[in-house]
């Protein structure tokens, strides 16, 4: 398994996506797509993520910015998403 992605409705209007595997190549374009569907409010929960690409980060830091809660988040991922918001971006 590369990556599982599972849709969780929370409550009215908050939806969960838990994230299992290696986000990267077309599993970007996957979460971003099932991202975009949704008008309420987002939580991500990245516990099991254990791999991710800059592509992966520059989503999640779009989505972090614009009010999703980033969730379980590993700490090298966290560290990335923060220079990603501050304009770093690569590692």
């Amino acid at each position: 398994m590369s990556c599982k992605i599972e849709r969780h409705v929370i409550g009215k209007g908050l939806v969960a996506f838990r994230v299992i595997g290696r986000v990267t190549g077309e599993y970007v374009k996957v979460l971003r797509a099932l991202l975009e569907q949704e008008n309420g409010t987002l939580a991500i929960d990245l516990k099991n993520v254990w791999l991710v690409n800059g592509d992966a980060v520059k989503l999640l830091a779009m989505y972090e910015s614009n009010g999703a809660q980033i969730k379980n988040c590993p700490l090298y991922i966290r560290e990335w998403i923060t220079r990603e918001k501050e304009g770093g971006g690569s590692v």
